[in-house]
């Protein structure tokens, strides 16, 4: 015979809250909440993006913050951080946000902050001049620095700062990548980063290939180069900026004799003076250089590069260079060296400054018997202006 146990229906609600309370030991006496909202929201302007950034909750509820998120007033853009700080982009350029920040934790979310203060973003024009004189300033940089190591030891390594170099073409198209464009500009954006990609690529490998192939790649070089510039004239026009490309200079130059100075410009308008000192014929190829061929000779162009108005100017005394033989016809160089010269920095200079200025040659390979009738120089020959000597 069972013994039956009757139990109330209170003391049975009663035994199973009890038995709840002893399988989550502090549930009745500590129950989480959500956290309380965060403080001191603070907001800036910065390439282009919103930083928010803002204090923690002054109460967490009894469990972790798990993340942050910001809120931009007008367009809801958000942005999730675990830290208490967070970049905020897709923003419409000339419009003014403010932002609030929610925290969230297992408990759930904190009721809103108080907004930032306003912040405007620039226009996109704003964006691109900055990401551009960025880009300016730092490939300036790594020339300069790409200069001084070679010549300090012709033979060693440029990684590191050929590594530097194509870090600052892909920040500048990154960053043009990271923005929201005016849709009349877009086309013309994915045109600028194109044209860099190719502009790092090569001047990369222009440095680190063999002299063989440095001709071809020194002039793919300048024709990405060209072409970047033609492309940004573009998104200047799209985003109604003022222009910095001169208008084409293509006169026909007079001749001059050796030794006379004769000016020309880059695309900003800014002038180089280009001084033919002297034509070596024959030229001896230089240490670690490779040999004329059969019925050819080597004939070196020293040049004498200054800067006349103070702008920054670069270029490929390479690319820039060409003799037209006794047989009428156009030559162009070879990255060869001379004894009697270097050949710039593989050709490429780099001026900033009045009266800053640089010496090399320019290397030409000719039949034994066609001598230089006229040297000629253009920091973009055919579209900007050029200067001419006779021999």
């Amino acid at each position: 015979m069972r013994l039956g146990i009757r139990c109330p229906r209170r003391w049975a609600v009663l035994f199973l809250t009890l038995s709840a309370a002893i399988l989550a030991p502090g549930a009745l006496s500590s129950a989480a909440s959500a956290p309380s909202a965060p403080g001191r929201v603070h907001a800036h302007e910065s390439a282009g993006v919103a930083v928010v950034s803002w204090s923690p909750p002054a109460s967490s509820g009894g469990l972790a913050i798990k993340s942050y998120v910001v809120i931009s007033h007008p367009l809801a853009r958000t942005c999730v951080s675990a830290t208490t700080t967070c970049k905020v982009g897709r923003l419409t350029p000339d419009k003014t946000y403010s932002f609030t920040v929610v925290a969230r934790s297992a408990a759930g979310s904190s009721a809103s902050s108080l907004p930032s203060s306003p912040v405007r973003i620039p226009s996109a024009g704003a964006n691109y001049l900055a990401a551009v004189n960025a880009l300016n300033d730092a490939v300036a940089t790594d020339f300069v620095a790409i200069n001084n190591a070679i010549q300090a030891n012709p033979n060693g390594s440029l990684t590191k700062q050929l590594k530097e170099l194509s870090g600052a073409y892909s920040a500048f198209t990154a960053t043009l990548r990271a923005d929201a464009w005016p849709a009349n500009a877009a086309a013309n954006i994915k045109s600028v980063i194109t044209d860099e990609t190719a502009v790092s690529t090569d001047s990369v490998d222009l440095y680190q290939g063999s002299a063989a192939s440095a001709p071809a790649i020194a002039s793919a070089v300048q024709a990405a180069d060209n072409t970047e510039i033609e492309a940004d004239a573009k998104v200047r026009a799209d985003l109604g900026l003022s222009q910095v490309i001169s208008a084409p200079i293509t006169t026909t130059p007079t001749a001059m004799p050796l030794g006379a100075a004769v000016s020309v410009h880059d695309f900003t308008g800014d002038e180089l003076s280009v001084t033919v000192s002297q034509v070596i014929d024959p030229a001896t190829a230089g240490q670690g250089s490779g040999l004329p061929d059969a019925g050819t000779r080597f004939v070196a162009v020293e040049l004498t590069l200054a800067d006349e108005t103070g702008g920054s100017i670069s270029g490929d005394a390479n690319y820039s260079t060409t003799v037209e033989g006794s047989d009428g016809k156009a030559y162009t160089a070879e990255i060869g060296s001379v004894s009697a010269c270097s050949n710039f920095t593989l050709g490429t200079f780099q001026l900033s400054g009045v009266g800053t200025n640089q010496a090399g040659c320019v290397v030409f390979e000719l039949p034994s018997a066609v001598s230089v009738a006229t040297i000629n120089f253009s920091l973009a020959p055919g579209y900007l202006d050029s200067a001419e000597w006779f021999n």
